[in-house]
Formats: structure tokens, C-alpha cells, sequence
């Protein structure tokens, strides 16, 4: 309860955001890596990822890169999908209009921003 009391009267316009990034992220790549790797398999781009990706890692001064796509891609789509659900975060505690469910109102509405 204490955290979510943070969390809601937070100054930090993404604070539910990261704390669900923080606490979540982990289980969501280990629900969604599977499904991905199963995808890039079947197109044989693990396999060329990997070739290019271990050479390129080998060039000095680069910033290496994962080798592993399916982790790759995972941690990437799931960084895109806490940016989404940061910007919209953002909007419902700026912008009341954007409160659209009872408890969104209900939570929001009472919070010092």
C-alpha cells in the first residue's frame, strides 16, 4: 500500500512506469522470449544475427551488441513497450481529461502532482 501511495503521488510523471519496469520485466521476458525465438528461427535470422553480430563484436572500440537476437529483440520490445506505457502515464497525470475509468479518476484525481 505504501508504495502505490508513492507511487501515485510521485513528482516523477513515470513513476508506476518504472516500478512495473523494475518489477516486472524479468517475468515478461521470460513469457515473451520463447514466442520470439520461435519466430526468428523459423526465418534463419538467429543463425545470421549471431555470425555477423560475434564479428562484429570483435572490431575495436565498438560498443558490442548481444549476440543472442531472441534476447535482443525480447528486451527491446519490451523497453518500446514500457515507453508507450510511460507516455501515457504521463498524459493521465497531467491532463485530467485523460482519467478515463472510475479508478483512474479515483486515484489520480485525489493526487498532490
Amino acid at each position: 500500500v505504501n508504495d502505490a501511495i508513492s507511487i501515485v503521488n510521485n513528482q516523477q510523471q513515470d513513476a508506476a512506469t518504472r516500478f512495473l519496469e523494475r518489477t516486472t520485466t524479468d517475468q515478461l521476458v521470460s513469457a515473451f522470449k520463447p514466442v520470439i525465438k520461435e519466430a526468428l528461427d523459423q526465418v534463419g535470422a538467429t543463425k545470421y544475427w549471431t555470425d555477423i553480430m560475434t564479428q562484429y563484436n570483435k572490431i575495436p572500440f565498438v560498443s558490442k551488441v548481444n549476440t543472442d537476437l531472441p534476447d535482443y529483440v525480447t528486451r527491446k520490445a519490451i523497453t518500446g513497450l514500457f515507453y508507450m506505457i510511460a507516455k501515457e502515464e504521463a498524459k493521465i497525470r497531467k491532463d485530467p481529461l485523460a482519467r478515463t475509468s472510475d479508478m483512474l479518476k479515483k486515484v489520480f484525481g485525489n493526487a498532490k502532482m
